[in-house]
């Protein structure tokens, strides 16, 4: 298992760019996060056929080294961002008006309406809700794309090693 979560070669110099104010073990660790997680869901929003919607949640909480930690989004999706559970991850200065906006798109999206642009294959758009919310090309795509070569050599292996199983 632990050899599947290599990170390739020279990734860690596209994070050092991408956030040079965290140290080596945090842009690791982002590495893996979107190994594990960013890069196969963009990929999904890639292949999909009927619309997608994509978003990255980039608020960064100033509670320990949370940042954008997985799940921080959920107290700014249902708005209910004042209790002592979300304060304790996200911090006494919440910015209420990214819960707003966040929970006006949800509710949007469970309408059945566009709550933003849809995804366009290859690269966007994706929302990034942050106290400027926007509108963006694939967040780090340079590394995503790192990520997914090696993705693609990786199951390429594996189907031509089932190939030569099932003849061999």
């Amino acid at each position: 298992m632990a050899a599947g979560l290599k990170l390739p070669r020279g990734l860690t110099k596209l994070y050092a760019t991408h956030f040079p104010t965290i140290n080596a073990g945090e842009q690791v660790g982002q590495g893996f996060t979107d190994k594990v997680m960013r890069e196969p869901l963009i990929d999904v929003a890639r292949r999909r056929a009927g619309e997608t919607y994509a978003y990255e949640f980039a608020w960064q909480s100033p509670v320990r080294d949370l940042r954008a930690a997985h799940a921080m989004e959920i107290g700014f999706v249902f708005d209910a961002i004042g209790s002592a559970g979300d304060k304790s991850m996200a911090g006494p200065t919440v910015p209420k008006q990214l819960a707003t906006r966040m929970h006006r798109d949800w509710v949007k999206f469970a309408k059945g309406e566009a709550p933003w642009e849809r995804f366009v294959a290859p690269n966007g758009p994706v929302q990034i809700f942050d106290t400027e919310s926007t509108l963006s090309d694939v967040p780090r795509a340079d590394a995503l794309e790192v990520l997914g070569s090696t993705a693609e050599k990786r199951l390429h292996a594996q189907r031509s090693s089932i190939i030569i199983r099932a003849f061999g």
